[in-house]
């Protein structure tokens, strides 16, 4: 769990996960900030989704995480541009033809690629997210509906917010809802403030480049372990562990 250390208005989002089993939402990556702006990544059973609140913007994919295998994913993200993901080296286009409401029995069902640990001298880690809920959110392929800042950018992530792993937030740092979380493992957390190149995505996302986000890099930053998790390391590199809590 983490804050943002000054303004966004473009973002990449890299990380490696391994997902142990499919809950109704699979977060990984989640960011919100006081007036509710909310960033989330959700490898549900039935794909990949990217949603960006602030924008009003949804990436709806049929690419599936497998379960129990280390995958790799980037985002990039910036007003009037379409959403831009990798996973496993490869560029995922908007599964076409779905509205952003769609009921999850309409959705078709995709194969995700594996990303090969080897590649990058060590553990790659998990990818999770969120689907299912009315944020007034809509296709990427859409048009946009935004707040604009005096330059005309807009800000996807602002100092009032709250980076959390494994778990959506509805108010920073808080208000948890244990079905739209990852019962997985996650390492090489990067976040960037620009746009990646493809190139770069590919290969962050491909497992032949380690990334060092300048917002957020998984190598220096220090993070705060919930009582669900723990941190694990192996061949020395880390990767946050989340299971489920035993009662």
């Amino acid at each position: 769990m983490g804050n943002v250390p000054r303004a966004l208005t473009d973002i990449t989002v890299c990380y490696r996960v391994k997902i142990f089993y499919y809950r109704p939402e699979v977060t990984v990556f989640s960011y919100i900030n006081e007036n509710g702006d909310k960033i989330r990544t959700d490898h549900n059973r039935l794909g990949v989704q990217v949603l960006v609140k602030v924008t009003g913007l949804r990436l709806i994919t049929s690419v599936v995480t497998p379960l129990m295998q280390w995958s790799a994913f980037c985002v990039s993200l910036t007003l009037g541009e379409p959403i831009t993901m990798y996973f496993n080296g490869n560029r995922i286009e908007a599964q076409s033809g779905i509205p952003p409401y769609a009921a999850e029995s309409d959705k078709k069902k995709g194969a995700g690629g594996r990303c090969n640990p080897g590649r990058s001298g060590g553990p790659v880690g998990p990818t999770t997210g969120a689907q299912g809920e009315d944020d007034g959110t809509h296709s990427s392929y859409g048009s946009t509906n935004s707040t604009a800042t005096e330059r005309d950018r807009v800000v996807l992530m602002d100092t009032d917010g709250s980076i959390v792993l494994g778990q959506d937030q509805d108010a920073p740092a808080d208000v948890y809802d244990a079905s739209q979380s990852l019962s997985g493992a996650v390492t090489d957390l990067n976040v960037w403030s620009r746009r990646l190149g493809g190139d770069e995505m590919a290969s962050i996302s491909g497992c032949f480049l380690r990334g060092r986000g300048d917002i957020l890099n998984w190598e220096t930053a220090n993070f705060e372990i919930g009582q669900d998790s723990s941190l694990v390391c192996y061949c020395f590199d880390q990767f946050i562990t989340l299971i489920e809590r035993q009662t």
